[in-house]
């Protein structure tokens, strides 16, 4: 059985303005991509910590958006609303890209559970 994955994702930079697609790089590899060579599955997002501002965190697979949209507000670890995040991933070239939506620029974290390592 393999164990699931743990990684950080922050924003690249404090975005350049509201409603800006911004990279977001992980926080061990430092890297704003990742490839997959086999399926995984993402098991669960939180906030880490929740940010003041709202953001829209966005899944890029081979360069295009995906229809996975993830949001702060349900995302929050430290209220009962929070929605638990599941769902497949394919092969492909994968990135996160953020869309602060309101609230003072900043950069923000938030935590991925993967069910198997990524390459």
């Amino acid at each position: 059985m393999t164990l699931p994955v743990i990684r950080e994702y922050t924003i690249n930079s404090v975005p350049s303005a509201l409603d800006v697609s911004t990279a977001v790089k992980d926080a061990e590899s430092d890297e704003t991509t990742f490839i997959l060579f086999e399926p995984n599955a993402v098991l669960d997002v939180v906030n880490n910590p929740t940010p003041t501002g709202v953001y829209q965190y966005i899944l890029h697979k081979n360069g295009d958006s995906t229809p996975v949209r993830l949001f702060t507000g349900a995302m929050d670890p430290d209220t009962a609303g929070r929605i638990r995040t599941s769902f497949n991933m394919s092969k492909g070239k994968y990135s996160w890209k953020a869309i602060q939506k309101s609230g003072t620029l900043a950069v923000a974290s938030f935590i991925v559970q993967y069910a198997k390592p990524l390459n």
